[in-house]
């Protein structure tokens, strides 16, 4: 460009000479393109800068912007180039880049709103809502470093000279998955489910897919949820997972609002607390499954296995999860595999090596001693199951053919055996073993101390577990 006066964007006399302004980069934020170094807040605020200076022609060879394409589907080449033209017109138009903070402003609102529904989209695509959890690194200052500072590429080292070879993409991908394994996988896949439900309602009520999410987003959300006859407690659990999602994301959460609050705790008063109406499994029930096991299985194979598993829950006091595989792909690894089972004298060993309240992995013994009553001692039926499963490493209760028995079949099964026992329509569920076991201890004098033992509970809560025998 020549030297001398440029015309003014505004008043169109001439304005005095000034020395070039060294253009300001702003900082990476989570919301911007990475691909090539160049973020899309930089590219939108110098754009508003120039349509209010309004004193250039648009660029013949760029087209049109489309404020509304998606992010996902911008090419770095095609950004380089607008950011080329961008810096020529600027300087045509005597307009400072990053001079204007209002227009700075407004282009980040312009890009939180346009970009949020490409962002709800990577989250499904990649597994959850903390796929996009963290922050790209921000490029220090020029205060902070003694020379220049090169432009953050997905394979720049985070020193030069230093053993950190990981790219920008790797560390992200770690870093949300360290996130992730802080919470159980059955928590997990609630909290994905929850965010997934939350866009969805967003998108057919016509709401903006902004984060943070507004409270009365939560509220609206909160009604939706009421309205389809889902209960206080499956509320909060769903606004947990936002809270969340957006915590992971280094954003604020309004799920803590004095009106959402105000709004749960009325409706819970409106109805009142719902009773947790599941039946313990007591020994007679256990009888009683020990007599239709043939009824209801296979072989003999699966008869040794179901009376083995059954047993093995309630003098156990096992959590599902800690039994048997979730699913024919489980890989949690919290279900008992062969070598967490040891023999010793009459008794039996379980080494339980995670659990619901042992997420580190810090692991348990559990000892299952022998009973007068042969159809309901559990050392008996393991000893007799594993003669006929044999000793291969692998899952500890497996069908014949070696597939892992998972939690859907343990109680389809028991379930059509409850059923021949006249229990249809009873309110039996998996943790009812567990039920049954603080129940049974219970009714043979156990004291608390004792009780919290039995079922490895850390306070007073076993008392919830405790209810009539049937």
């Amino acid at each position: 460009m020549p030297k001398g006066k440029a015309k003014g964007p505004s008043k169109g006399k001439q304005a005095a000479k000034k020395p070039a302004a060294k253009r300001v980069v702003p900082a990476l934020s989570s919301s911007d393109e990475e691909d090539g170094g160049v973020p899309i807040s930089q590219i939108l605020a110098r754009i508003a800068a120039l349509e209010k200076a309004r004193s250039v022609p648009p660029a013949t060879s760029g087209g049109t912007v489309r404020q509304k394409s998606s992010r996902l589907a911008t090419k770095s080449a095609f950004r380089r180039d607008i950011l080329t033209r961008l810096s020529a017109l600027e300087e045509s138009a005597g307009v400072t880049a990053g001079s204007s903070s209002g227009d700075v402003q407004a282009a980040g609102e312009v890009l939180e709103v346009q970009e949020a529904s490409g962002t709800e989209q990577a989250w499904a695509e990649e597994g959850g809502p903390l796929a996009l959890a963290v922050e790209p690194p921000v490029a220090e200052s020029a205060e902070d470093t003694d020379g220049a500072i090169s432009t953050a590429c997905p394979r720049s080292r985070f020193a030069a000279g230093s053993d950190a070879a990981i790219s920008v993409a790797d560390w992200r991908a770690e870093a949300c998955r360290a996130i992730r394994l802080a919470i159980a996988p059955s928590t997990q896949r609630a909290y994905d489910r929850a965010v997934r439900q939350f866009a969805a309602f967003r998108q057919a009520a016509g709401l903006r897919q902004v984060w943070p999410i507004p409270a009365v987003h939560l509220m609206q959300f909160c009604v939706d949820r009421k309205g389809k006859g889902l209960a206080v407690k499956s509320i909060r659990s769903q606004l947990a997972a936002l809270a969340f999602a957006s915590r992971a994301r280094g954003l604020s959460e309004a799920t803590g609002d004095f009106r959402i609050r105000k709004m749960l705790e009325g409706w819970s008063r409106e109805k009142g607390a719902r009773k947790d109406d599941r039946l313990p499994i007591s020994p007679s029930v256990l009888r009683g499954l020990n007599s239709v096991w043939e009824d209801v299985c296979h072989s003999s194979f699966e008869v040794l296995l179901f009376h083995a598993a059954a047993l093995t829950a309630f003098f156990g006091a096992l959590r599902v999860s800690e039994l048997v595989s979730l699913s024919a792909r489980d890989t949690s690894g919290r279900a008992l595999v062969m070598q967490d089972l040891k023999f010793k004298g009459k008794a039996a060993i379980l080494r339980v090596r995670r659990s619901k309240t042992d997420q580190r992995g810090f692991g348990c013994e559990i000892t299952l001693g022998p009973c007068a009553e042969q159809e309901l001692c559990p050392v008996r039926a393991l000893r007799l199951y594993v003669q006929a499963r044999g000793e291969s490493p692998g899952v500890l209760f497996c069908h014949s053919d070696g597939r892992p028995l998972t939690k859907y079949q343990f109680w389809a099964v028991t379930g059509r055996a409850l059923g021949k026992l006249g229990f249809s329509g009873v309110r039996f569920a998996t943790h009812s073993f567990r039920i049954g076991a603080a129940s049974t201890a219970a009714a043979m004098g156990y004291p608390g101390p004792e009780i919290q033992k039995v079922g490895r509970w850390r306070s007073s809560a076993y008392r919830s577990y405790i209810r009539p025998l049937p």
